[in-house]
């Protein structure tokens, strides 16, 4: 690959159980107020509208993917939500990369001890660790990353990373 290519990585977020008991409690919300109408009260229509509200929220963040762009020493990292809407979350400048390492190494033992904003883009799985990385940048900010993918792109990125900033990069 070369520096001017693009290399992207998927990867799913689990499920979380806490979003799963609020979207049920959305639908059960719903169908009360929705029965309410039948009874004369106004106020069931606004609380059906928040309701429905809700659910579609709450609908969209059942199944969230996070892709992550490597296009022209730029880390894209954006949230897709139900395979079909994306959003961006942010381009960050891996020129200022101050280090790389796997999560829970000693080389992210200092920056642990500060007080830096830390962005978690992983798929928040407790089983799978493996293949979590902290990007530490200059801005001080740490962002953490699965490049765990059954296609090796990670490792792909990660010696990208090592042939620029061989100091930075810890595999």
């Amino acid at each position: 690959m070369t520096e001017t290519g693009c290399l992207e990585i998927v990867v799913s977020k689990k499920k979380s159980t806490l979003i799963k008991l609020m979207f049920i409690a959305a639908i059960i919300l719903a169908v009360c107020f929705f029965i309410l109408i039948f009874t004369g009260r106004i106020w069931g229509i606004v609380g059906l509208a928040a309701s429905c509200a809700a659910i579609w929220y709450l609908w969209l963040q059942l199944d969230v993917d996070y892709e992550y762009a490597y296009v022209d020493k730029e880390l894209r990292v954006a949230q897709i939500l139900r395979k079909s809407k994306r959003k961006e979350i942010g381009v960050y400048d891996l020129s200022s990369l101050q280090i790389a390492a796997p999560i829970g190494s000693p080389q992210l033992e200092p920056f642990r001890a500060r007080a830096i904003k830390t962005l978690d883009f992983t798929s928040g799985s407790e089983t799978d660790k493996e293949g979590r990385y902290g990007f530490v940048l200059e801005d001080g900010t740490m962002l953490l990353l699965d490049l765990n993918d059954p296609y090796g792109q990670g490792k792909e990125l990660l010696e990208i990373l090592r042939n620029r900033a061989p100091r930075a990069v810890h595999i």
